[in-house]
């Protein structure tokens, strides 16, 4: 059995929870459930919840991904929360247009334009 190893890289700041994601490619199921289950644990660790998610390092994501990024965007909705996404490779973003997610979801050139969008 091999041993898992974190997803995200989770950075709390004054205004917001900074989430990185780790993985150059989010392409198989139990990956992204371990992705779903630590998102889930930051949104679980406090309130009121600003989260950016920073896609800098991901070039290539799965369908089931996306449906992960809806699920975690409607918890955060749920407690009255924000989510921002940033820096999203233009080829991935792509995808997001062809799923109109990215009519649903904030997407962000920067880390900073998300941050600055914060309400």
């Amino acid at each position: 059995m091999t041993e898992q190893r974190p997803r995200l890289a989770v950075e709390t700041k004054p205004t917001h929870t900074h989430v990185s994601l780790l993985d150059a490619e989010i392409l198989h199921e139990l990956q992204i459930r371990q992705i779903e289950q630590e998102l889930t644990a930051v949104l679980t660790a406090g309130s009121p919840i600003r989260l950016l998610l920073d896609f800098s390092a991901v070039g290539r994501l799965s369908s089931m991904a996306l449906g992960m990024l809806t699920v975690i965007h409607k918890r955060v909705m749920e407690r009255g929360g924000q989510l921002r996404l940033c820096r999203i490779h233009p080829q991935i973003y792509q995808v997001f247009e062809l799923s109109k997610l990215n009519r649903v979801l904030h997407i962000y050139d920067t880390a900073d334009q998300a941050i600055a969008a914060f309400e």
